[in-house]
């Protein structure tokens, strides 16, 4: 199962560019012990609106604790923790940390297009809702593949207060595909029914938040 690494940054007033470098920084030392990488910016997400996502996909913890350990072997790396991201004034803050893995069957591609748009749903199960709650998940993920969409989901595994949270990341290949494949799963009846399922009294989950990402190329 993968794992997917992310962090989250808030970006110094005027100084988003030089973080973006810093992430195509990053990425060349990240890439280079194994792991993928992409950059996401984060524009309608509520309070996190226009922070940087900068995300690591493992192929499993196993891949995930040999990248860690040769990440701390790495005298360059600790350069440029010590000296970028430990700067008195850095060109950003980070705001969280997180691991979580990919659930069984929920696998998804890691499309690094340079346009792709994704949209993270964030949900909480409700007691005793878990396998109903994936199962009406399985549903939206038939659905809006069959209107141009990938589709992952994954458990916050290690997230602070995010912990055990389910995250379901559905991606489109540039805007006007999430746009067109949106429209068409929104007219979806089926989409409309069980959007007043997971809207009920005894939904077996909750949504907790929900924001839309775009593909920064580094």
């Amino acid at each position: 199962m993968a794992v997917l690494q992310s962090t989250l940054w808030e970006v110094a007033p005027g100084r988003r560019q030089e973080l973006i470098g810093h992430a195509a920084h990053s990425k060349k030392i990240h890439e280079r012990h194994g792991c993928k990488v992409r950059l996401l910016q984060v524009e309608i997400a509520g309070t996190n609106s226009n922070r940087l996502a900068y995300i690591l996909r493992h192929e499993n913890l196993t891949a995930f604790g040999k990248f860690s350990a040769a990440l701390q072997a790495d005298e360059e790396w600790l350069a440029f923790q010590q000296n970028v991201i430990g700067s008195a004034s850095p060109a950003g803050t980070l705001v969280s940390h997180g691991l979580a893995v990919e659930l069984p069957g929920f696998e998804g591609p890691f499309p690094v297009t340079g346009k792709s748009v994704s949209v993270l749903t964030q949900l909480r199960a409700n007691p005793g809702g878990m396998e109903a709650l994936l199962g009406q998940i399985k549903t939206v993920k038939d659905i809006v593949e069959k209107n141009g969409a990938t589709v992952s989901v994954r458990t916050m595994q290690v997230a602070g207060q995010n912990t055990g949270l389910i995250g379901a990341a559905v991606s489109y290949d540039d805007i006007e595909a999430f746009g067109k494949g949106t429209d068409a799963v929104i007219a979806t009846p089926e989409y409309g029914k069980l959007m007043a399922e997971m809207g009920a009294k005894d939904a077996p989950g909750t949504i907790v938040s929900r924001g839309l990402s775009f593909e920064i190329p580094i």
